[in-house]
C-alpha cells in the first residue's frame, strides 16, 4: 500500500541539525521523495553537514535555488515553491506533497500516514478561513518586507480571487502544486502576494478556496489533521512559548498523544535544545500506533 501511494516531503531548515537528522531518520522511506531547503543565511558549515548527512540517500536532495529566509516575508513562499518545482521534476510520481520544517516530529508512522491520507480523496489539507478583520491591512497596502507599510493601496488581486488566511503548514495533492506552478491564476496571484506582509498565509490559503484548483476546497475547510499546532492559548505549555506556539517539553506528551489529538499526524514545535527522552518517547509512541480513520470518515 505504501510503495503504491509515495509521499513528497519539503523540508525548511536553519538550525538543529541533531534534531533534523532525527526527524528524518523517522519519517524517510525509499519510496518517497524529499527535498531540503536551507536558509540561505545559514553558515556554510551546516550546509556541507547536511549534505554529508544525506549523500548516501538518492531519493533526498537540497533544493536547486536556496533563499534567505526572513519570518513574514516572501522568501519563505519562495523557498516552498523552489522545493515544489526540484519535486515535480522528480522521477518519484508521488501523490501528495506535506510541507515540513527541521522541528516538526511524526505521530504515526509512514503506513499510518499513508492510510490517513487517503481519506481526504485527494483534496489538499490546510487551514483556509475568511481575514480577521485584524489582518487585512496586510493586503490592503504594499509593504517593503513584512513590517515597514507603505501608503501605497493595493488594486483588488487578479482573477477575482477572494483573499483568505491559513498556515504553510499543508498537505497538497500532486494536481495542486502543478496548479501553483504552472496556472496563469496562481502566477499572477504569487506576483500579487509579492509586496503583501506574511503572504504565505495568504497565497496558498487563497488558492486552496479558488474554484477549480485541483484538491481545493470552496468555503467551508475538512478537519485539519497534519500538524497539532499547540497556541498558548488553547493548552497548557509546560515549554517555552515562542511567537504564540508551544516548544513542547516532555511533560507537554500527556497532551500531545491524548485522545483529543489522535487526529494529527505530526507535532510542531520541537525544541532545538531537546531533551533526548523527549524525541526517544514520541519515536516509542509510533510502535504499533493505529490512526483512527474512523474519526475522519464520520466528520
Amino acid at each position: 500500500m505504501e510503495r503504491d501511494f509515495p509521499l513528497a516531503f519539503g523540508i525548511m531548515i536553519y538550525n538543529g541539525l541533531p534534531l533534523f537528522e532525527r526527524l528524518l531518520q523517522e519519517i524517510y522511506m525509499p519510496h518517497n521523495v524529499y527535498c531540503i531547503h536551507i536558509d540561505r543565511k545559514t553558515r556554510q558549515s551546516f550546509h556541507k553537514a547536511v549534505k554529508q548527512m544525506i549523500s548516501c540517500l538518492p531519493n533526498v536532495f537540497i533544493a536547486s535555488k536556496l533563499v534567505k529566509v526572513y519570518w513574514g516575508e516572501f522568501s519563505i513562499v519562495q523557498a516552498k515553491m523552489n522545493c515544489l518545482r526540484n519535486l515535480l521534476k522528480s522521477p518519484v510520481k508521488w501523490k501528495y506533497y506535506l510541507h515540513m520544517i527541521g522541528q516538526d516530529f511524526p505521530l504515526y508512522t509512514n503506513h499510518e500516514m499513508v492510510r490517513a491520507i487517503k481519506t481526504l480523496n485527494y483534496t489538499n489539507n490546510m487551514e483556509s478561513i475568511k481575514v480577521p478583520i485584524s489582518n487585512r491591512d496586510r493586503t490592503e497596502y504594499v509593504y517593503i518586507g513584512s513590517r515597514t507599510r507603505t501608503k501605497i493601496l493595493k488594486p483588488p488581486p487578479p482573477f477575482n480571487i477572494t483573499l483568505r488566511k491559513g498556515n504553510i503548514h499543508a498537505m497538497l495533492t500532486r494536481g495542486f502544486v502543478e496548479f501553483l506552478l504552472e496556472s496563469e491564476i496562481a502566477n499572477a496571484f504569487i506576483d500579487w502576494c509579492n509586496d503583501t506582509s506574511v503572504p504565505d498565509e495568504t497565497f496558498f490559503a487563497s488558492m486552496q478556496n479558488h474554484p477549480g484548483a485541483p484538491g481545493g476546497v470552496v468555503g467551508d475547510q475538512p478537519p485539519y489533521i497534519f500538524k497539532l499546532i499547540r497556541w498558548y492559548w488553547f493548552d497548557r505549555c509546560y515549554g517555552r512559548i515562542i511567537r504564540q506556539v508551544c516548544w513542547i517539553d516532555i511533560k507537554d506528551l500527556r497532551s500531545v498523544l491524548s485522545q483529543f489529538n489522535l487526529s494529527f499526524l505530526f507535532v510542531h514545535k520541537i525544541p532545538f535544545d531537546y531533551d533526548i527522552e523527549l524525541l526517544d518517547c514520541l519515536s516509542q509512541s509510533l510502535v504499533g500506533r493505529k490512526y483512527p480513520v474512523e474519526l475522519l470518515k464520520s466528520y
